[in-house]
């Protein structure tokens, strides 16, 4: 389901992993009782919405993002019918397309109740919708609107709140997303090819070697000394057992997918904090989390020019030369996420979709490595319960 991809990866990488990404300067001052002042035109122009003023927007692959905060914390998305089309999304029924979106997003958000439990029915503006209300046991709410633009002859859209509540409650940003639905005009006049946004193209003539110059490597000697001497008396379980890591005896996990040097420094990311020099803070994906991103093809390259545009970094990407496993760590220098934040790539299978993406924070990275990687190094994964 690659037409919400782009926003489940944001909800893994810049809310589920976060707060760490998120800091407090990134609101943006927002009236949430205002008018709706701003509008944008979609590129084909057949589509004009209206905003709040101080919101930002954007648009990608027929969707139109709308963020309260710089960090896109708090996210309004318009899939349009181009999209759908665009993405080969079944929806052939507003049923078909619904069950499409709660799959996509419960995974994500790990919301465990059924889609009957959710769904409901709500009319905004000239449209009837489907309604769905989704919340993460990390507390990341998901509220999803399905319409038709016509009824004779339906095209569907799917405007979605994506909300960790960084900025308003989860309410306010709900009745700002059906005033933003009320606002949408649409020009059945104007008709365009429906062409992607740019990305890497990998076809059987390009192999992905061919394409590596795109991501800057940088071969990166690991601390094998100080590796090897790192002792991990703790073994624990992250994301209901799909992974199992051993930390050092000081450390402590939240029980999902976060680790930490200790518990006041995994509970300084409720105030987004940062991360003082000798703590560290990470957080697990799994590779199921990335086979949604919305890319041509899954390997190590496309990836990380994913990951790059989405938080706006573009600093070399490090391999690691001499470890028993294979990684690459990449500094993140950006606006959209704190100082001393950084991924780390970790193959764990011979296919080139096997990747699992550590992220987090050090106050010294070089200091912290081989603590890292050692932590990295114990991982188990287990593919059975990625599903």
């Amino acid at each position: 389901m690659k037409l919400f991809a782009r926003i489940a990866m944001l909800v893994m990488i810049l809310l589920l992993a976060m707060p760490i990404f998120a800091q407090d300067e990134d609101i943006i001052p927002i009236d949430p009782d205002g008018e709706l002042t701003e509008t944008f035109t979609n590129a084909d122009g057949d589509i004009s919405v209206s905003y709040l003023a101080g919101m930002g927007v954007r648009e990608s692959d027929y969707q139109i993002f709308m963020d309260f905060d710089l960090a896109s914390n708090d996210s309004i998305i318009i899939a349009t019918p181009r999209a759908i089309e665009f993405f080969d999304i079944p929806a052939d029924t507003i049923e078909i397309l619904s069950q499409s979106v709660y799959d996509t997003f419960a995974n994500f958000i790990q919301e465990s109740r059924p889609l009957e439990e959710l769904v409901g029915e709500a009319t905004v503006g000239d449209y009837v919708a489907t309604t769905i209300a989704m919340e993460g046991r990390n507390g990341v709410k998901v509220v999803a609107y399905i319409f038709a633009v016509d009824a004779a002859s339906p095209e569907f859209f799917v405007a979605t709140l994506v909300s960790a509540e960084f900025v308003f409650a989860v309410d306010v940003e709900t009745a700002i997303l059906e005033r933003i639905i009320e606002s949408l005009v649409i020009n059945d006049d104007v008709s365009a090819e429906a062409t992607p946004s740019p990305f890497i193209e990998i076809t059987p003539e390009v192999t992905p070697e061919a394409v590596v110059s795109a991501v800057e490597f940088v071969a990166r000697p690991a601390p094998l000394e100080a590796f090897e001497a790192v002792e991990l008396p703790q073994s624990v379980t992250l994301r209901d057992g799909i992974l199992t890591i051993n930390l050092p005896e000081s450390w402590v996990t939240d029980g999902d997918d976060m680790v930490a040097t200790n518990e006041a420094t995994l509970l300084l990311f409720d105030g987004a904090v940062v991360v003082p020099v000798g703590d560290v803070v990470l957080q697990f994906g799994t590779p199921k989390n990335i086979k949604s991103a919305p890319l041509p093809e899954y390997n190590l390259v496309t990836v990380i020019e994913f990951l790059q545009s989405l938080t706006e970094t573009n600093l070399p990407v490090y391999e690691y030369t001499d470890l028993p496993f294979v990684a690459y760590y990449m500094p993140l220098e950006s606006d959209l996420v704190p100082e001393n934040a950084f991924f780390i790539f970790v193959k764990i299978g011979e296919e080139a979709d096997d990747i699992l993406i550590v992220s987090g924070i050090s106050g010294d990275f070089d200091a912290d490595e081989a603590t890292i990687l050692a932590i990295i190094g114990s991982l188990v994964y287990d593919a059975a319960l990625d599903v």
